[in-house]
């Protein structure tokens, strides 16, 4: 809002408005908990191409566990530094969790 005032512009700043979008159904719930998880491993490999990070799965998976910003763990049920932030029921998705998402 600042910025907004002072430079006299009107609406968003940096990207455009946020959207919301509603998950129906499991499937599409189990694709966006792995994009999710998993994501920040492009910060570690950045240059892979979409076909290729299927051969770094186990490392994707072993990236997103120590990422210290990710709830990840709470997922695994492993402890964090930080307090659990989900529920301990949310087991079920601990075998679901495939690289890339599909």
């Amino acid at each position: 809002m600042y910025y907004n005032i002072k430079y006299k512009h009107s609406g968003t700043i940096f990207q455009g408005k946020y959207k919301a979008k509603s998950v129906m159904d499991e499937e599409y719930l189990r694709i966006l908990i792995n994009y999710i998880h998993l994501n920040p491993f492009g910060i570690e490999s950045p240059n892979l191409t979409r076909e290729s990070r299927q051969e770094f799965s186990n490392e994707a998976i072993e990236y997103s566990k120590t990422y210290e910003y990710s709830s990840f763990k709470d997922y695994l049920g492993e402890i964090r530094q930080q307090s659990s932030i989900l529920r301990s029921d949310l087991q079920i998705w601990r075998s679901d969790l495939t690289y890339p998402p599909p």
